[in-house]
């Protein structure tokens, strides 16, 4: 992967003229290029730079990052995920045999490490800890078989 700030097509010359004399060479039916912007005045108009497209957002090492800079979708696309690998684990949740204890851990290994991963540059704003916060109870309700519907504490 090579990552290339730029906002003007001269930007691009020098990183074409720059991989010629490095001898290797830009694939740009996979390049992407995103013009990142908290602003959101970043041109979606624009399509193209050069041979290369506009995105406004790509997955880059499992974490998605976003052309404003925000995490509130990296949040949510985690959630999914955790959320998925909890319901394949319904199974086990089934099960008498299995103490509490192995379940946590479970929990805790399948689950937690696929929405903690790259948590830690994550920026949290108010509304994402209280969609975390209720991501979290609804793990450990659902593994305890406690329908939503019961209020306990």
């Amino acid at each position: 992967y090579c990552c290339f700030s730029g906002r003007t097509n001269s930007s691009i010359k020098h990183l074409r003229t720059t991989q010629c004399s490095i001898w290797f060479g830009i694939n740009y039916n996979k390049t992407k290029d995103m013009i990142a912007d908290r602003e959101h005045d970043n041109h979606r108009e624009m399509k193209s730079i050069g041979r290369c497209e506009v995105v406004q957002s790509f997955v880059y090492l499992g974490s998605l990052i976003d052309n404003s800079g925000s995490c509130e979708n990296e949040i949510r696309r985690r959630i999914q995920q955790a959320r998925v690998a909890m319901t394949k684990l319904t199974k086990i949740w089934l099960y008498h045999n299995i103490t509490k204890a192995t379940k946590m851990s479970l929990v805790q290994s399948l689950v937690f490490s696929i929405f903690l991963y790259a948590s830690k540059t994550w920026t949290v704003k108010k509304a994402d800890r209280a969609r975390i916060d209720a991501f979290e109870m609804w793990t450990w309700r659902r593994m305890l078989r406690v329908p939503y519907t019961a209020h306990r504490t």
